[in-house]
């Protein structure tokens, strides 16, 4: 009996450890993931190292490394669509995520998961002429 309860002590041991085989540096890998905004900007990191940003009429595609709370963000291909230009920037951006705001600091600016709601357009007045009657 007691070599009975010795086992499932071993047994019961072994299963818990294999829940902390975490890799800490990939900690926040699941809350970098997806859209990011500020502003008109808009960046999305997708699960195979690829990314993407999108900024009006620039888009670029990108390869991007998580460790810990750090994105490196490389190899970027910038498209300019209103041009048709294509231009490539191996130097590339760093980024780092706020686990307690769930923010993204990127180019020194504060991204959320919010998409920004549009700004509604302001109608253009056109100059009235000023008749003066007597």
């Amino acid at each position: 009996m007691l070599l009975f309860l010795g086992m499932m002590a071993i047994s019961f041991t072994a299963c818990s450890s294999s829940d902390d085989d975490v890799d800490p540096t990939q900690r926040y890998r699941s809350h970098i993931l997806g859209e990011w905004y500020c502003d008109n900007i808009e960046y999305r990191f997708e699960s195979d190292g690829t990314g993407w940003r999108n900024c009006g009429d620039i888009i670029a595609d990108f390869k991007y490394t998580i460790e810990g709370q750090g994105v490196s963000m490389r190899l970027f291909t910038y498209v300019n669509t209103a041009t048709g230009s294509i231009w490539k920037d191996d130097d590339g951006d760093d980024a780092v995520y706020n686990p307690e705001q769930n923010t993204m600091r990127i180019e020194g600016r504060i991204f959320t998961r919010t998409k920004p709601t549009p700004k509604p357009a302001t109608p253009t007045e056109e100059p009235v002429d000023t008749v003066v009657t007597e």
